[in-house]
């Protein structure tokens, strides 16, 4: 049981990057898109290689606006802007 919750911890790792570079290829395509337009396009992209889960794709999307990518539109919150 233990090994298994190490995989699924590691698996995760190694796509978060995955998952953030489908996020900055959709963003830089559109430069700006709402969260559910951009949730759409990104499972998308990642449906070739995995179904990402859409906790991660929220996570991966807080960790650019965090790192300056990303921006949440102030007038209204459920938009991003592509910065970068």
């Amino acid at each position: 049981m233990e090994d298994r919750k190490k995989i699924q911890e590691e698996v995760a790792a190694d796509r978060k990057p995955a998952i953030e570079a489908a996020v900055v290829r959709v963003m830089k395509m559109r430069k700006a898109l709402g969260h559910q337009q951009l949730m759409v396009e990104v499972r998308q992209q990642m449906q070739r290689m995995f179904n990402p889960d859409l906790r991660m794709v929220k996570k991966c999307i807080e960790s650019l606006i965090e790192r300056d990518f990303l921006e949440r539109d102030p007038e209204n919150p459920s938009m991003y802007k592509y910065l970068a």
